[in-house]
């Protein structure tokens, strides 16, 4: 399905503050590789929890669709509004 294990060094981050710029930039669709291939892998896992698709391999598409233009970086801010509200 295209993703590649990852490399746990690869992965590591020195904080908290790191962390949500990652977030935010594999979210809005700007920050590719092993961080975005989990995030896409947590997403299918959870569209097919939902019902919303009807394998892995859609899922994942599905996932990496709404990472890459974006759409899950709007979801996040929303997300954060109603939390804030």
């Amino acid at each position: 399905m295209g993703i590649k294990p990852a490399d746990i060094e690869e992965l590591k981050i020195t904080g908290a503050e790191e962390g949500a710029e990652i977030i935010r930039g594999i979210l809005s669709g700007k920050q590719a590789g092993q961080r975005k291939d989990i995030v896409v892998i947590n997403a299918a896992a959870a569209i097919i929890a939902g019902n919303l698709a009807d394998d892995f391999e859609a899922a994942i598409k599905k996932a990496d669709e709404s990472v890459s233009s974006g759409e899950a970086m709007k979801c996040l801010e929303k997300l954060i509004e109603v939390s804030n509200g």
